[in-house]
């Protein structure tokens, strides 16, 4: 997690109060204890992925808008916050929001634009077995993944897994179970945009 954990943190207390929730009624919500989100909302606790969706789903938040740092209403499609065409997006290196995700450490590209129709993250995939990587994955819409360094193996609900080595691609059906291996030595990173909330 970079410098930005904090300002996340904040602005999540920002927006719990926004919803005149205490501590007490989203830790209800989101099946988290008080201590927990108030560790976090200090900016002394990391951000998990799973966290993230959990306090998404609690604060009826799309998890790009959440990762934005947002919540606040959206703007249409396309279209800035003033309500003209042409937003735009520059994410220098090493400045993205980096989030331990399950079995990844991803960094969300593009994380100050609300509503986008594809969410582009890049992930560290650190999972080394299907028991490491936990649950599968499930996400609305679909996924074009693009191996940028190392190889990855996909494992799928459907399908009998498949390798990816660097320069490779694969597009799927995101809402089918699945999960990302590390598939060799040395770092494992590929670029993910997904479609749909």
């Amino acid at each position: 997690m970079n410098g930005r954990d904090g300002d996340l943190g904040g602005q999540l207390r920002a927006l719990r109060k926004r919803h005149g929730l205490t501590l007490g009624e989203l830790g209800a919500r989101s099946g988290m204890d008080v201590s927990t989100l108030s560790k976090i909302e200090n900016g002394r606790m990391a951000l998990s992925y799973d966290k993230l969706r959990r306090l998404g789903s609690a604060l009826d938040v799309a998890l790009d808008d959440l990762v934005a740092g947002h919540g606040a209403p959206r703007a249409k499609p396309g279209a800035a916050a003033t309500g003209t065409p042409g937003r735009r997006s520059i994410d220098r290196h090493g400045a993205a929001l980096r989030v331990a995700g399950a079995g990844s450490i991803d960094e969300y590209r593009a994380a100050d634009l609300l509503d986008k129709q594809l969410v582009p993250v890049v992930l560290e995939v650190v999972s080394r077995s299907l028991e490491e990587a936990g649950a599968w994955l499930r996400e609305p819409g679909e996924a074009f993944i693009y191996v940028l360094e190392g190889a990855v193996e996909v494992h799928t609900e459907l399908y009998a897994p498949v390798r990816l080595e660097c320069g490779d691609s694969l597009y799927f059906d995101s809402a089918m179970g699945h999960a990302y291996l590390a598939a060799c030595a040395g770092a494992c990173r590929m670029l993910s945009v997904r479609s749909g909330q």
